[in-house]
């Protein structure tokens, strides 16, 4: 079988997998009472089976593993998660933020206070490097918030992209950044940016169309942004295909 449980008397959890399994681990712990005292042990995930569930619009997992030793105490109601986790050859991206795959031969990840913390993940894309803290808050069962600093290092340039809802551009770009997600409510991005060989593609209101529907949505994007363009940079109106307009930024 490829899960074998049981719970006995009502509260002695035991649960084993097979070892075929993208995700893999042993639990044993004790449920009484609403009370929660679970130990997740030998905890392995391969990314690379898992990838369509591991995705978001600010980060996709790609291939590579983790594994590790979790604790879940608590409340069955309000769980508090601790235990440490390490990631192996990680190639991820992130859709929102960079054309090119970015790769961490290793991410240690810190789990308490119902947080999962990265601090100092380093990671090469293509020529450049980029660090990184990255925080995962979790409300009770679900993820609530994520935060992540990144910044190149030094004047280094790497592939990136920034969409917003009237602009976008990719080139080569410096940057630090603070990205700040609540999965229910929206995202807010500060920091700096340095463009070299940008191309920028300015968006029409899509407002304007009386005919097409109106979709309401309460999910929020809040920039406020340093922005510096650097030589041999194009701006397209109002896309890139079939400008209306193009300015050569020099």
């Amino acid at each position: 079988n490829a899960i074998v449980g049981s719970f006995v008397d009502g509260k002695v959890l035991k649960v084993e997998t097979a070892q075929d399994l993208p995700v893999r681990m042993s639990v044993n712990g004790i449920i009484e009472n609403s009370l929660l005292d679970i130990s997740v042990d030998n905890f392995y995930l391969d990314f690379s089976k898992v990838t369509d569930f591991i995705s978001f619009p600010f980060f996709k997992a790609i291939t590579g593993f983790a594994y590790g030793n979790l604790h879940i105490g608590g409340f069955s109601t309000d769980p508090e998660f601790s235990g440490d986790l390490i990631a192996q050859d990680l190639l991820f991206s992130v859709p929102n933020y960079a054309n090119e795959n970015l790769f961490s031969k290793q991410i240690k990840i810190d789990v308490e206070d119902n947080a999962f913390v990265i601090n100092n993940l380093v990671a090469r894309v293509k020529k450049g490097y980029v660090d990184a803290t990255i925080r995962f808050d979790f409300d009770r069962w679900s993820l609530y918030e994520v935060e992540v600093d990144v910044n190149t290092r030094g004047s280094t340039l790497v592939p990136g992209k920034f969409i917003m809802s009237i602009m976008q551009f990719e080139g080569n770009v410096a940057l630090d950044l603070n990205i700040d997600v609540i999965l229910s409510e929206g995202v807010t991005v500060t920091g700096s940016i340095f463009g070299q060989d940008v191309d920028g593609i300015l968006t029409p209101f899509s407002g304007n169309d009386e005919e097409a529907p109106v979709e309401e949505s309460f999910f929020y994007t809040k920039v406020d942004l340093d922005m510096l363009l650097g030589q041999h940079g194009q701006v397209f109106f109002p896309n890139k295909e079939s400008p209306m307009l193009k300015a050569l930024i020099n």
